[in-house]
């Protein structure tokens, strides 16, 4: 009796489980179908030739891994004998209360603090600075 009572009081947990009860016997009972010999030749799938699939040229490719990538700082010194590259690296920057630039000479432990207007330690002036860099 308290099973009937218990299909009138909540009957979609009993529907739901009589579904889950169906349909594993109905999966289990049911045979998997057999693939096909005539499907497994038409498919006939191979693999491209390689020069086919190549989506770039060697030496283009050469060319681009071998070139400078960041223009000042890597190209050959400069005929009076001086580098190009700055002595000087952008370590951080302060937002709050105004922006400024961390800027840590090449050789020296001491970072300077350098604001809009101030001088950078290879002579260039600081115009503009952004959360992601300055300029």
């Amino acid at each position: 009796m308290r099973f009937a009572d218990y299909l009138q009081q909540r009957p979609l947990p009993v529907i739901v489980a009589a579904g889950v009860v169906l349909g594993l016997a109905v999966g289990v009972a049911w045979p998997l179908p057999e693939p096909s010999a005539t499907a497994a030749d038409q498919a006939g799938w191979h693999l491209p030739d390689p020069a086919v699939i190549r989506r770039y040229d060697e030496a283009q490719f050469t060319a681009v891994r071998d070139a400078t990538v960041w223009g000042a700082a890597e190209t050959p010194e400069e005929s009076d004998g001086a580098s190009r590259r700055p002595e000087w690296r952008l370590t951080g920057i302060i937002a709050n209360p105004e922006f400024a630039a961390l800027v840590a000479t090449a050789g020296d432990r001491k970072v300077a603090h350098v604001g809009v207007g101030g001088t950078l330690p290879d002579g260039g002036e600081v115009v503009r600075i952004t959360q992601v860099g300055i300029t």
